[in-house]
């Protein structure tokens, strides 16, 4: 079995491993106690955002959003400068980035990633 990370770093295969889906919750959001959080990217993990807590769905998964192109473009900006740089990846970050951004600025939920 070939280890993933001999492809590419292992926070280039984090950055789309995205947490599970909760219910009927955008992308990227969990509820607890009524209140509802955003999931990080965090370099090399996903966690809650438990300094951002917002009373709706919508509000959280805007974080979400802008949190996660940011984090991507961080990774696109550190893979460009590892040993195991690839173009084609390197696309793919920054048309995901930028498909996020987009749903960003249209108000839209980004569904699928």
């Amino acid at each position: 079995m070939i280890d993933p990370n001999t492809i590419v770093p292992r926070y280039i295969n984090e950055a789309f491993t995205l947490p599970d889906k909760s219910g009927n919750l955008p992308i990227g959001v969990r509820e607890v106690y009524g209140c509802y959080i955003p999931i990080m990217f965090r370099g090399d993990n996903w966690e809650p955002d438990l300094r951002s807590i917002f009373k709706t769905p919508h509000e959280a998964h805007e974080v979400f959003q802008q949190q996660y192109a940011v984090a991507l473009r961080v990774c696109n900006q550190y893979f460009n400068f590892s040993d195991h740089f690839n173009k084609d990846i390197s696309k793919g970050l920054r048309l995901q980035a930028e498909k996020i951004e987009n749903d960003l600025s249209a108000g839209r939920e980004t569904v699928s990633l």
